[in-house]
């Protein structure tokens, strides 16, 4: 017993100092030992996971690049298909949950840098990865866009103005940071977390799509913005701002909830 305790906590000892970090004292005497270089893991983090080495950083990257993509070919290659708005927001939906999916593992499938904001602001990346994570999220976006030749294309109905449209981006923004951060407090797996956020996704695209193109992603507006040109990148600002407002409006709540629960 007290010997496996001491060569545990030896070899915590060791792992940490190969990897700069710190072990996190736990009530009952333990150390949970994360490896990750880059990122803090969510309190609810299972265990078998905080002893696993990160991929590399360029590794993580191409994975978000890779979510990005699939969103934007999916989604956007529906609309480039002429797809009914049940059909946009079933593959903008499907798209999202086959990135999380895949993606989860390597990177944590952010594949939104609103949600990479969100993640930065909370502690669980550091701010050189959130940056990179983001350029991908970006580039990935934009690759795709250019495969589609910049269909889908998001751009406020008409009689939407500009400031209803932002407005509308930041409460379904809202929602699914608020979504996010639920999954985050849980010990929650790859495929729940996939669900949640394509279903989500799925369901607002389907309401809200005719309305704004319910984007919540600003890569992922960004990439057909910069091949369309014209109309989409002059509004492209739309699709940043409420996104990023949602992302901090969601924090917000998500503070007021913990202050009340002390």
């Amino acid at each position: 017993g007290a010997r496996v305790l001491v060569a545990d906590l030896t070899k915590s000892a060791a792992l940490n100092g190969r990897e700069g970090t710190a072990g996190r004292a736990q009530a009952d005497g333990s150390v949970l030992v994360t490896l990750d270089g880059e990122s803090t893991p969510p309190r609810a983090f299972a265990a078998k996971n905080l002893c696993q080495a990160p991929a590399p950083l360029i590794a993580r990257c191409a994975a978000e690049a890779f979510g990005a993509a699939v969103i934007v070919g999916g989604g956007c290659g529906a609309v480039a298909l002429g797809a009914p708005q049940w059909g946009v927001a079933a593959a903008f939906g499907l798209s999202v949950w086959l990135g999380v999916l895949l993606t989860k593992g390597a990177s944590g499938a952010h594949l939104n840098p609103a949600v990479t904001a969100m993640m930065l602001w909370l502690g669980d990346i550091r701010l050189a990865a959130s940056a990179a994570y983001i350029a991908a999220q970006c580039a990935g976006a934009t690759a795709a866009a250019f495969v589609l030749k910049g269909a889908g294309a998001t751009l406020p109905a008409a009689g939407v103005s500009a400031a209803n449209a932002t407005g509308i981006e930041l409460w379904l923004t809202f929602a699914l940071c608020a979504a996010v951060l639920r999954r985050r407090s849980l010990d929650s797996s790859r495929v729940g977390d996939a669900c949640i956020a394509g279903g989500v996704v799925a369901l607002e695209a389907y309401f809200f799509g005719p309305l704004t193109g319910a984007s919540m992603n600003p890569a992922r507006s960004l990439g057909p913005a910069l091949v369309a040109g014209g109309e989409a990148l002059q509004l492209l600002w739309v699709y940043v701002a409420g996104p990023a407002l949602g992302a901090v409006l969601a924090l917000m709540c998500k503070a007021a909830i913990e202050a009340k629960d002390r």
